[in-house]
């Protein structure tokens, strides 16, 4: 999809000067994706510019420039997201908050770049989405697994043949329980979109699709095996409601069968793990968490039952100067791609289209295990 020319946004491309990064969520005490990954991601491409940061209260705003270097803070930002110098805003916040900050950066004109799940469900998401199209301003969502160069090596050694017609997949992702302090205490609620089955299995599957294909029909279980948890800071009881397994079989629209099983309950971690088998091998890509922002490596299968690892080029980098487990490498990445395409006009992927496609996704999983029945998806 191209965008009109007479909607594209105006910001600058990484041939000329840098293109300038507003950040909203920028706990400058570290919490949170934002700290994280967003603002080491942006320090470390080459052509963006850390320009403003945004938090609630002025004193951790006006902090968090201090620490980063941004030229300008925000403590509202609506203010930062009509800020005519900010090219491009990213998005990470509590899932409950996205959807007033994207709509605030597209009724300005700027491009988006907002973390998953973009809403709380598929029609907050089909909101967005539509509002982006409507106005014809570039935007991404945070599946950034997707340009994990590991994930990108994959995809193209699939389509050079390697393993022949993909036949069927298995997916796992295996992690321990994450951390909640209290005043954090949203990320173990349902309705706050948290937990393996909005997260994690969004993650998971999302890189799915983009080496396969979508999902076409799906039977899926979303289960809370230990309810019982303590704050991490105060040692308060309280009670998960957030799925923390999550597991499904289901056809993609090519045809292709699957299977996955995510869970937060792993003691130890086993990490992520994407196999994929074809007619004539395998390819596998592995890593020790999230495939979003890990170390990941790639092996490929010959039918006689060997494995060879494979070099993942240094070219996939793009000379963004982060290791390869640090959370900001495929962030960066992302933005990068992004920045790119708001010069172009052409369509981003995964853009908020193929976020909601994925809520639906995940909704389906959540109804199947309901009802007991596969779920169809359609277009």
């Amino acid at each position: 999809m191209r965008l009109p020319r007479s909607s594209r946004p105006a910001g600058r491309t990484m041939a000329d000067t840098p293109t300038r990064i507003g950040v909203v969520g920028a706990d400058p005490t570290g919490r949170g994706f934002g700290p994280r990954a967003h603002i080491p991601g942006v320090l470390a491409t080459p052509g963006l510019e850390l320009f403003a940061v945004c938090t609630a209260h002025e004193e951790t705003a006006r902090a968090a420039a201090e620490r980063w270097g941004a030229k300008r803070w925000y403590a509202n930002f609506e203010a930062m997201c009509s800020d005519p110098d900010v090219d491009m805003v990213t998005v990470s916040v509590r899932v409950r908050l996205h959807r007033p900050v994207v709509e605030a950066a597209l009724a300005s004109g700027k491009t988006v770049y907002c973390e998953w799940p973009l809403g709380l469900d598929s029609d907050e998401a089909g909101a967005m989405a539509g509002r982006a199209s409507e106005r014809g301003i570039a935007n991404g969502v945070g599946t950034q697994g997707r340009f994990s160069p590991a994930v990108r090596l994959v995809k193209e050694r699939l389509a050079c043949g390697d393993i022949g017609r993909p036949l069927t997949f298995a997916a796992t992702q295996q992690l321990s329980r994450f951390a909640v302090d209290e005043d954090r205490g949203w990320l173990a609620r349902q309705e706050e979109a948290s937990g393996a089955l909005h997260v994690a299995a969004g993650h998971v599957t999302d890189t799915v699709r983009y080496l396969l294909g979508d999902v076409a029909e799906i039977a899926g279980l979303r289960t809370i095996e230990a309810p019982e948890g303590r704050y991490a800071d105060t040692g308060g009881s309280f009670t998960w409601t957030a799925p923390d397994v999550v597991a499904y079989v289901c056809r993609l629209v090519d045809g292709t069968p699957g299977a996955a099983h995510i869970t937060n309950l792993a003691t130890p971690s086993a990490g992520f793990t994407l196999r994929i088998f074809g007619d004539e091998g395998s390819l596998t890509v592995a890593a020790p968490g999230y495939i979003s922002f890990a170390r990941a490596r790639v092996s490929l299968g010959a039918p006689d039952g060997r494995m060879r690892e494979l070099e993942i080029p240094e070219s996939y980098r793009q000379g963004i100067d982060l290791p390869d487990e640090h959370p900001g490498l495929n962030l960066g990445l992302a933005l990068q791609a992004l920045v790119s395409v708001a010069a172009s006009g052409e369509r981003f992927r995964p853009d908020f289209a193929d976020a909601h496609s994925l809520h639906r996704v995940i909704e389906g999983i959540a109804r199947s295990s309901d009802e007991g029945t596969w779920q169809r998806l359609t277009a």
